[in-house]
């Protein structure tokens, strides 16, 4: 048995596995503060090494855990956050190429974006570089090689090879840095700038497509319809009839992020749209396709198969799809607005009112879904309720904005104790526990505003929740982040597994779900060219955003001209595999005129097949890398 002045002197939470005896091996996680960086609610060690178990009882449990986290932060990010984003852009009445690029981009990477705040906040920048340079590569050669492979079309050529250029600068820059050893004001100074840049580059693109489209509109243009979109004629819709067939209340989480994208790209000289009914048709998954369309610049598909050309002058890509979706959504509930109006809330009691803006989904929902979908529905009802009471929802398609009365006073209570418990958490002001001052300053807002609203129409500081909603829903994300980085670590430490694995791997391929899932589908939907936009301005706008304010963040904090960041000893085979991925798209696009291609799929998968095993085989092999 270990002396217990041993126990304590290893300093590496790693030396745990140097110990034999498992009530050591407690005593060592519980007593070792390297053990306990991750700063999570829950001590993932102690469970592990703690509890009496069966062997692989913790890891199945954290695995579970760990899913269930990556649900929490998609349904945050898109039914949430992203709201409020657009809601605000809508305020400032932002132009929907820098909103694309801004909020939106903001709102849709706000996992990766986070993640890299805690991983760097938590001294983990392995962990992070491994994850954002796994997540795009593996985005920009499997995702994007399935449409190559599924669809025949073509792409735009400036956008495409704008958005290539910029993602290899930005993976030069990181590269650079991290194998420099450390993080210089320059570092950070220069993602940002190249941001900035790229968003120029969008709206100067976006300018100029405009001016094009106006001298060469054709007199008997449709004036309804601007030179910036193009909507879809009869039985073209992003998503089939048969996906929409069924109905929800507006409660329904995705219906708030419709709107919201909705609202952001109604064209600007069009009638504005009516107000969203009290039933909204549903989406076949809670991120909407449109949500990973976040990509400036039009990339519009000349489908090979004939399909309708659609308008290069358009702003973004998603924006147009998007349009789309809006134009479908609007046939849809014109089936339904004879069975509607009984519904309109004036017409409802204040607890039945508030209950369909709480409840996530009704028992009759539940009852239709799939038996694939309704273990996930179920066990989201948690999350999804806690978030409804906490996050107010800004949606300015939904009838009074989504104002509901009862539940805005209880955002007021609630959001500032959610904010305090994640932020401060056991942190203490005049030997009062901080989330003290948080209940008391929120219960004097939620008087203030019961006083002064009704539950007719929303008041004229609506707009406030928006930015409340921001906040909190900022928060958590960043709870979730944290939690899923302690997770990591303790899997880590268990397993024996460097950073660099864990983030080219589980982190990278759980931030990259919902790519997969929303690209692909807007791919077979009949618009391969939006979804390859989606698959390479995406991580690319992530790695500039990511990097560059967390660095900032952390030198400011530091005031300091330099940090030291953790080098993954595989950092050059991750920044080879990205920069070949995206290399094989362009040269070989550029030699079949920007076509698609079943062999480019191929490729990709090999490249991506090929990095992965070099990858996995250095870091479980390290005697086989070369001295540095």
């Amino acid at each position: 048995m270990a002396h217990p002045d041993e126990v304590i002197t290893l300093r590496s939470c790693a030396g745990v596995h140097n110990l034999t005896d498992s009530w050591n091996r407690c005593e060592f996680v519980v007593a070792n503060e390297d053990c306990h960086r991750s700063d999570g609610f829950l001590s993932y060690l102690d469970v592990i090494y703690c509890m009496p178990h069966s062997p692989y009882l913790p890891l199945s449990l954290l695995a579970a855990w760990s899913l269930y986290l990556f649900g929490v932060l998609a349904i945050t990010a898109n039914d949430f956050l992203c709201p409020a984003l657009v809601a605000i852009s809508k305020k400032f009445g932002l132009s929907q190429a820098v909103a694309g690029v801004t909020f939106l981009a903001i709102g849709n990477g706000a996992p990766d974006i986070i993640a890299s705040f805690t991983a760097i906040n938590q001294n983990r920048s392995m962990l992070m570089i491994s994850e954002l340079f796994g997540a795009g590569t593996f985005v920009t050669s499997i995702v994007a090689g399935y449409v190559f492979y599924s669809s025949s079309f073509i792409v735009e050529r400036f956008s495409f090879t704008r958005d290539v250029a910029f993602y290899m600068l930005a993976a030069a820059i990181a590269f650079s840095m991290f194998r420099s050893g450390e993080a210089t004001v320059y570092h950070a100074v220069a993602f940002l700038v190249v941001y900035v840049v790229y968003i120029l580059t969008v709206l100067v693109r976006e300018f100029i497509g405009r001016d094009a489209g106006k001298s060469a509109a054709p007199a008997t243009a449709s004036p309804s319809v601007n030179a910036a979109f193009e909507f879809p004629g009869e039985g073209e819709c992003l998503f089939s009839e048969q996906s929409h067939n069924r109905l929800r209340r507006p409660s329904g989480l995705n219906v708030h992020h419709q709107n919201a994208i909705r609202q952001l790209l109604q064209p600007p000289n069009g009638s504005p749209t009516s107000p969203a009914p009290m039933f909204r048709p549903r989406t076949p998954s809670t991120c909407s396709a449109a949500t990973a369309s976040v990509v400036p610049q039009s990339v519009i598909s000349k489908d090979v198969v004939g399909q309708r050309k659609r308008s290069t002058s358009t702003g973004m890509a998603g924006y147009q799809s998007i349009a789309q979706i809006r134009s479908q959504l609007d046939r849809l509930s014109s089936v339904t607005d004879s069975s509607e109006t009984e519904y309109a809330d004036d017409h409802l009691s204040p607890w039945k009112e508030f209950w369909i803006h709480v409840a996530p989904t009704s028992w009759q929902e539940l009852k239709e879904e799939s038996k694939l979908s309704m273990p996930w529905r179920v066990l989201a009802l948690p999350i999804q309720t806690i978030l409804a009471l906490t996050v107010p929802v800004v949606d300015y398609e939904h009838e009074k904005d989504n104002w509901c009365k009862a539940l805005n006073v209880i955002n007021c209570m609630t959001a500032p104790l959610a904010i305090c418990l994640i932020v401060f958490k056991d942190q203490e002001l005049y030997d009062l526990p901080v989330a003290v001052y948080a209940v008391v300053l929120g219960a004097m807002v939620a008087s203030l505003v019961m006083a002064t609203s009704t539950r007719d129409e929303a008041p004229w500081y609506h707009f406030v929740f928006a930015l409340l909603a921001f906040v909190t829903g900022v928060c958590f994300i960043y709870a979730a982040c944290r939690e899923l980085m302690a997770v990591l670590k303790a899997v880590g430490v268990d397993r024996g597994i460097d950073d660099s694995v864990l983030g080219l791997t589980v982190l990278a391929w759980g931030s990259s779900v919902g790519d997969l899932i929303t690209d692909s589908t807007v791919a077979r939907q009949g618009y391969p060219a939006m979804a390859i936009a989606a698959a390479f301005a995406g991580p690319m706008l992530n790695l500039l955003i990511g990097l560059g304010s967390a660095f900032s963040v952390r030198l400011i904090r530091e005031s300091a001209w330099s940090v030291p960041v953790e080098c993954p000893s595989i950092l050059l085979v991750l920044y080879a595999a990205l920069s070949s991925s995206l290399m094989v798209s362009l040269v070989f696009l550029s030699c079949t005129g920007f076509r698609s291609s079943s062999t480019l799929s191929i490729m990709l998968a090999f490249v991506y097949v090929t990095f992965l095993a070099t990858a996995l085989t250095m870091t479980m092999h390290p005697n086989i890398l070369p001295p540095s």
